[in-house]
């Protein structure tokens, strides 16, 4: 946000203008008037990108739902034969199959599972490899289920790291990390385990590889595995397990992501949390290794999710965002998703429930799946459409309030410009705030259109001549006195976006000439 005198020069003279030019994220730790000039105090369901826009919706892959089910507790991508091979996979109810990514059809591949236990998945050597913490961990090769060999023990977590496929979780030894031998998911060695501190009051709740070493989460601490081999081998390093310089850890797998050299997780109790930024094999550099806070704009809102329930957070990397479905207020599943986005190293809010996420690529391009929390259905993110599977989408931002740096200064506020892409179709609703609501100022309504007017039909102020890309500016007067303002931006039309570009604010400070 800038203020100028005079900005473009062929409106009234004598007033000042602030431009808002730049969308940045919801800040709730601050009082709307301490926020940043172009941070949120409030908003829901948009997307930063040159823009400011309301984000896609969502339609259901299948149309008929899994039988029996009551929530989707595992989605996950499977590519075997070098990628020439691909398929969705989903675990519901008891059951665990393949879904068409393009027609929704499914095929049960697996039943007698334990009933909605959530569920972690990796491939290795073409087997699709999957675990729930009760059951024996699974495999299914191409089409055919079975027990994975080896009787590897029964654990919550995987992951695969160096050609090892790890396991922890396992509720007799919850602190105990186990690996397969090399190269070899299906062979298991009894003593092949270490246990990470288990008298430190905290268990395993999570693993995720990042770079060259494995990333072992523990309910209040980190633990990094480095090093080529668990056993002396010419040439190889050996493993070195060392505790980071944190005193947080990641509340469940599901919300551990990886981004770049870091692990993105939702702590317990202290928020969204950072780990990493340069993964060494040095000793030193591991011990100094710790975790920064990347939610605290948004403590309140991370205050107000269900503590009891932070261990069935979700989470996926998509579009340069950090997506995190997570249970709010007094919710028993995953009712809303808290994105941090990278490109405005800023949070927004989606209402869009998931229980697990899976991001899947088809002819090179990432696609976006979610499983539903309640019913047996499987979602795809359509970025380009703006419908909930029918429902509109409720899409607002308000920024700050903002006094212009003249505190003490009553002002009149004449008039200002919106500036809006109309790409496409919509009716954008603007809504001044003065001196926080207690001046009234009436909502003004901007309509886009994406067709070029017809020579004779042209509404000067509103239409304009050119492509259909370019942008429109609606003119409201306002006439209200205050010290402070704020703009409330919002869309809750069915199929409806909106594109803001900007806004000019035309105001006097009262006594000034």
């Amino acid at each position: 946000m800038a203020t100028t005198k005079n900005i473009w020069g062929r409106f009234d003279d004598d007033y000042d203008t602030f431009i808002l030019n730049k969308f940045g994220g919801l800040n709730t730790n601050r009082n709307s008037t301490d926020i940043e000039d172009n941070q949120a105090q409030d908003l829901l369901n948009v997307i930063f990108t040159k823009e400011l826009e309301k984000r896609g919706g969502f339609t259901p892959l299948n149309s008929t739902e899994i039988s029996g089910s009551s929530g989707i507790y595992g989605l996950f991508p499977y590519y075997y034969n070098n990628g020439a091979n691909r398929k969705l996979m989903y675990v519901s109810h008891t059951t665990c199959g393949e879904m068409n990514a393009g027609t929704g059809a499914t095929t049960v591949l697996k039943t007698g599972l334990t009933t909605n236990l959530r569920t972690r998945a990796i491939t290795f050597h073409d087997l699709f490899i999957y675990t729930n913490g009760t059951d024996a961990v699974q495999k299914i090769d191409e089409a055919t289920a079975a027990v994975l060999g080896g009787s590897p023990p029964i654990a919550k977590y995987i992951a695969l790291h160096k050609n090892y496929v790890f396991l922890a979780g396992n509720s007799t030894y919850p602190s105990r990390l186990y690996w397969c031998n090399l190269d070899t998911p299906e062979t298991w060695t009894s003593t092949d385990f270490i246990d990470i501190n288990p008298d430190d009051g905290s268990v395993i709740t999570g693993l995720q590889r990042t770079l060259d070493t494995l990333v072992i989460s523990k309910e209040h601490n980190i633990y990094v595995l480095y090093g080529d081999t668990p056993t002396y081998t010419e040439g190889l390093e050996l493993w070195r397990i060392k505790e980071a310089s944190t005193e947080t850890g990641s509340a469940g797998q599901g919300s551990m992501s990886r981004w770049g050299k870091s692990v993105i997780y939702l702590s317990q109790g202290q928020g969204f949390q950072m780990f990493g930024g340069n993964v060494s094999t040095d000793e030193t550099s591991v011990d100094s290794l710790t975790s920064y806070l990347m939610s605290k704009d948004i403590t309140p809102t991370v205050s107000a999710l269900n503590e009891s329930r932070l261990y069935q957070a979700e989470s996926a990397i998509f579009d340069y965002k950090y997506l995190c479905a997570v249970p709010y207020a007094n919710s028993t599943t995953n009712n809303y998703c808290l994105v941090y986005d990278f490109v405005v190293s800023g949070w927004t809010v989606w209402n869009i429930p998931a229980s697990c996420f899976c991001v899947y690529r088809s002819s090179g391009v990432d696609y976006l799946y979610f499983g539903d929390p309640d019913d047996g259905y499987v979602y795809r993110y359509t970025p380009t459409t703006y419908s909930d599977n029918g429902t509109a989408i409720n899409a607002y931002y308000q920024t700050k309030d903002t006094n212009l740096g003249l505190s003490a200064n009553d002002k009149i506020f004449r008039k200002f410009y919106v500036t809006v892409n109309k790409s496409e179709d919509y009716n954008l609703t603007v809504t001044p705030e003065v001196d926080f609501g207690e001046v009234s100022v009436d909502a003004s309504t901007i309509s886009s259109k994406s067709s070029d007017s017809l020579w004779g039909t042209m509404v000067w102020g509103t239409d304009r001549w050119g492509a259909t890309t370019t942008s429109t500016s609606g003119k409201n007067i306002m006439n209200a006195r205050g010290k402070f303002i704020n703009f409330k931006f919002s869309n809750s039309t069915l199929n409806e976006t909106f594109k803001v570009r900007d806004l000019v604010q035309y105001f006097k400070v009262r006594g000034s000439r």
